[in-house]
């Protein structure tokens, strides 16, 4: 971008050189080149407006660019606390299956003598 803003500013000097040497050039009554003058002046300065527009849209595609990176930057950063969310759940989750597993066998035993218990209390009460 600074090389267009250079190349801008180089041509507006090329711009008011030709406009002063065209001032000259009528002070002297030389009409020769007058018209050549006034061409590359116009051209220069046509020149200049189509830099000056193409400056115009890179500096909105680059603040385009630099909304987007923040939207994007917010996206991660809510992407990665879900994602840290979710691990923690996930470990949550898995220490607590843990922990079922870990009791299971002993749960299981005592629902199996609970059971019993009540097959006998059960029976006797029939008999």
């Amino acid at each position: 971008m600074q090389d267009i803003k250079r190349e801008v500013e180089m041509l507006e000097t090329i711009e008011l050189q030709l406009l002063g040497g065209l001032h000259k050039m009528n002070r002297g009554n030389k009409d020769a080149g007058q018209a050549d003058i006034e061409k590359v002046a116009k051209q220069c300065k046509a020149r200049c407006m189509s830099i000056k527009v193409k400056l115009e849209i890179l500096e909105k595609q680059l603040k385009a660019e630099k909304e987007n990176n923040i939207k994007l930057s917010e996206e991660l950063r809510t992407t990665r606390e879900q994602k840290r969310k979710l691990e923690q759940e996930l470990n949550q989750s898995n220490s607590l299956l843990e922990d079922v597993f870990k009791d299971s066998p002993e749960d299981l035993e005592d629902i199996g003598i609970a059971t019993k218990s009540l097959e006998a209390d059960a029976s006797s009460k029939e008999n």
